[in-house]
């Protein structure tokens, strides 16, 4: 039951904030840029809140490789699967496929515990598909209209667990999942 308010909340601030079809033309697929790692995390300031910028992490685009079907639900904000494990290193093409008959959504994979502030950070970002330039994003794909297929391809990141959500507004509150990433 509360799971469907959360639903529903969401999907009416979608519709009263941004209309019912997303808006927007979609983009290409946002990459972490591939960084030297500092010795400690650094500090930023946007309005009145302090951003701990973390160590970036190091990720490369690959040739397709294992292909890693997710869906949405329908007309839910909700993707199909809640946990994928893949190997640290292993080419994978994410294909993302928007069964929603009427809201656009993208699979952004960040680093554990950043799915939160990094849906937050793209909500003033439409020109960029809602994904804000963070160095927590591993990869992303380009915002996917309703009833369309995207993918994107990349080599598996570090051993260890990753969070991949829907940046587009309102949507992260229930559409989100956990990557595992094995050694």
């Amino acid at each position: 039951m509360k799971r469907n308010i959360f639903i529903v909340l969401a999907l009416l601030i979608t519709v009263v904030l941004f209309g019912a079809c997303g808006g927007g033309e979609s983009q290409e697929p946002t990459k972490a840029p591939t960084l030297k790692p500092t010795a400690t995390p650094t500090q930023m300031e946007a309005g009145n809140i302090i951003l701990t910028t973390p160590t970036p992490i190091s990720i490369s685009t690959a040739a397709p490789g294992r292909n890693v079907e997710i869906g949405v639900n329908g007309d839910l904000f909700e993707f199909d699967q809640s946990t994928v494990t893949v190997k640290s290193g292993e080419s994978l093409t994410i294909s993302l496929k928007n069964s929603s008959s009427i809201n656009q959504h993208n699979w952004v994979l960040v680093e554990d515990g950043a799915k939160d502030e990094i849906a937050t950070l793209g909500l003033d970002r439409p020109n960029y598909g809602y994904v804000p330039q963070d160095v927590r994003i591993v990869i992303s794909t380009k915002l996917i209209d309703a009833g369309q297929t995207g993918e994107v391809s990349f080599n598996a990141p570090s051993a260890g667990t990753y969070q991949f959500v829907c940046t587009f507004p309102g949507h992260s509150f229930t559409m989100w999942g956990t990557l595992e990433v094995e050694a």
